[in-house]
């Protein structure tokens, strides 16, 4: 959800949809209208769980508030080039979200927690998966069929080329695949050439793999990943429990929601992994069933729903384009102070002060009235009793 693209909505009088590949962006709350109770909706970029201690509370709150602010100040300078190009004055980037009509985000409660959302934000987690996607080739079919051991998938997504590591990492990769044999690894690498020497006879590499239909066959014991939430959204899917290797972004995030949920084994990041650790998660997914059967059931979770998320996602966007804005929410249009009531909470404080000092004056007078009297005539007969001595 760029807003470099909201001008498009304004532009063409239309309403306008975002799509989000992760879970709901902290920074939309405000400009969504969104409620967010910090105490128990973790960041996105934090790794706590939503049962939260004072301190996680407490860091919670100064890093999304900080992390919003900075976002919203930054990209309030995109202004500019929507008055240059196309020439719409007198607006701000906020008030351009006020033409989305509907949220479609990549998220789901099995996966990221209870959370309130407004109507006009729609969880379609797991959207991109489909089910006859491109099937597998002759080899990779032969590959997994004949892997009665089972097989492990590795891949680091489109974005990270896993032969660009470190000599001394792949070895490490190559020495743990070959203690786990005859298991057997399906490992995406992008150029052949530029892999180190030595792979094992175990393992079988190409430039791309077909995921969702890897994933679905029946040999596959594990996914080593990681960890975008696309990527480990096919896996529980398909129930495949997970080893994880964050690398940046919401990827640690993600690991350690899994392994909360003990379907995900964590190496915390690339820098900590050692052939011990990853002999040791290895052998620990293939032979303790614990981990298949919790992501078997967290598949459950995940897929049980009245629409799939495709059908989910057509029907909204149908929606909003016969009904325009009708899903927003009042609250986009309330101040901050306006939308946590502090108006009203300052107006008790005056009420209940008022009261206070008016029956502290009351009280005042009444002490006088009962007091003060009697104290004057003591007074006065101590002067008299002075004077005729």
């Amino acid at each position: 959800m760029a807003p470099c693209y909201l001008a498009f909505g304004r532009l063409l009088k239309v309403p306008m949809v975002g799509i989000m590949t992760t879970a709901f962006h902290d920074w939309l709350n405000e400009v969504s209208g969104n409620p967010c109770n910090l105490a128990f909706i973790p960041n996105l970029f934090s790794a706590f769980k939503q049962d939260m201690n004072f301190k996680e509370r407490f860091i919670n709150f100064l890093m999304t508030n900080m992390i919003s602010i900075q976002i919203h100040y930054y990209t309030s300078f995109q202004v500019e080039y929507v008055r240059k190009y196309f020439d719409i004055e007198n607006t701000s980037i906020k008030e351009l979200y006020d033409d989305v009509s509907l949220y479609l985000v990549n998220t789901h409660p099995a996966l990221h927690g209870i959370r309130p959302y407004t109507p006009s934000i729609i969880g379609v987690g797991g959207l991109h998966i489909k089910g006859d996607g491109d099937p597998l080739s002759q080899e990779m079919q032969k590959w997994l069929d004949e892997s009665k051991d089972g097989c492990i998938y590795f891949t680091f997504g489109s974005m990270v080329r896993i032969e660009s590591f470190s000599k001394e990492l792949i070895e490490t990769f190559y020495a743990s695949f070959k203690k786990i044999a005859p298991v057997r690894v399906l490992m995406k690498i992008a150029r052949k050439e530029d892999l180190l020497p030595g792979l094992p006879n175990n393992v079988m590499i190409q430039p791309w793999f077909p995921q969702v239909a890897v994933l679905k066959h029946k040999n596959i014991r594990a996914f080593i990943t990681h960890g975008g939430l696309m990527g480990t959204q096919e896996a529980i899917s398909y129930g495949v429990p997970m080893i994880g290797i964050p690398l940046f972004g919401d990827q640690r995030v993600n690991i350690q929601s899994y392994v909360r949920k003990k379907v995900a084994i964590s190496l915390n990041s690339i820098y900590d992994v050692t052939e011990e650790k990853l002999t040791s998660a290895l052998n620990t997914i293939l032979k303790d069933p614990t981990y298949r059967e919790n992501v078997q059931k967290l598949s459950r979770l995940f897929l049980d729903r009245p629409m799939n998320a495709l059908d989910t996602a057509i029907y909204w966007v149908e929606y909003v384009v016969k009904h325009g804005n009708f899903l927003q929410s009042p609250a986009m249009h309330l101040s901050w102070w306006q939308h946590h009531l502090l108006d009203v909470y300052a107006f008790l404080l005056f009420v209940v002060s008022a009261v206070l000092l008016a029956a502290l004056f009351i009280l005042r007078k009444i002490k006088r009235l009962l007091f003060g009297t009697r104290a004057c005539t003591k007074d006065s007969a101590a002067v008299k009793s002075k004077k005729d001595k």
